[in-house]
């Protein structure tokens, strides 16, 4: 069970050649832009062109050139949150968060609306449109989405990346909370933010042109870099200062 792929898509002037697997576990995909992180997301939901190889969840084929199967994003039971959030400015918080609930009835899916107001604390604010919350509201809403299907797959594309710190750190906070204790979803977390990725990885897999160069424990990958180019991504002098490292 988990999940298992085995990717190969050529795109001008870039190809991406990736094989992994995971479990009950929040893997960080970590590297440069352009390294082809965001585009293993995007065949893991189905929203990108396909190329060759396979994408199984739970013992179920999403994706596989060889077999012709290609599920269509609605079916993959995979929740997203993209960078910009890509709420619907024209929808209430209510309504975004009911956008998530495809193929589940009205009643429950209202059930199933009221308890994430409920955990993300966005009681009271269910009404009002996107520009009339606060930013870390916005996430909240953005998560509540991706979870009300209780999906058997998390896939976040740096999500806090346009959160000042402070901020950045509660939604880490209120993120982890939820995943650990509500909901338990494998999740795959993109990021460029090196503490993000030491902090709440249980692996970390390095991404360069298109490749994983290295994959392990946080503190295995950050500590023991493979070669230059993973010691010059990782550098722990991006860490903040104070960080102590074992």
């Amino acid at each position: 069970m988990g999940l298992e792929l085995n990717i190969k898509t050529d795109l001008p002037g870039f190809s991406l050649d990736v094989s992994w697997s995971m479990h009950s576990e929040l893997v960080v995909l970590f590297g440069h832009s352009g390294a082809g992180k965001s585009l293993t997301l995007q065949t893991i939901a189905g929203i990108s062109r396909q190329g060759g190889g396979y994408v199984k969840l739970n013992g179920r084929m999403l994706f596989n050139r060889a077999m012709g199967i290609n599920l269509p994003p609605q079916q993959r039971s995979v929740g997203y949150v993209f960078q910009d959030l890509a709420l619907f400015p024209h929808m209430t918080v209510r309504q975004n968060i009911l956008y998530g609930a495809y193929g589940i009835d009205k009643s429950t899916a209202r059930q199933k609306c009221a308890v994430m107001l409920e955990l993300f604390r966005l009681n009271g604010q269910e009404d009002k449109y996107p520009h009339e919350i606060s930013g870390g509201q916005k996430q909240r809403v953005a998560f509540a989405r991706a979870l009300i299907r209780k999906p058997d797959l998390l896939l976040l594309d740096e999500p806090f990346s346009s959160l000042d710190n402070p901020l950045r750190l509660e939604m880490r906070r209120c993120l982890m909370s939820v995943l650990k204790e509500d909901f338990c979803v494998p999740t795959v977390l993109v990021t460029h933010d090196v503490l993000e990725a030491y902090t709440l990885a249980d692996r970390v897999l390095i991404y360069s042109n298109g490749r994983v160069i290295q994959s392990g424990l946080p503190q295995e990958v950050f500590n023991n870099p493979l070669n230059h180019e993973v010691t010059s991504l990782v550098n722990l002098k991006n860490l903040y200062p104070g960080y102590l490292f074992t």
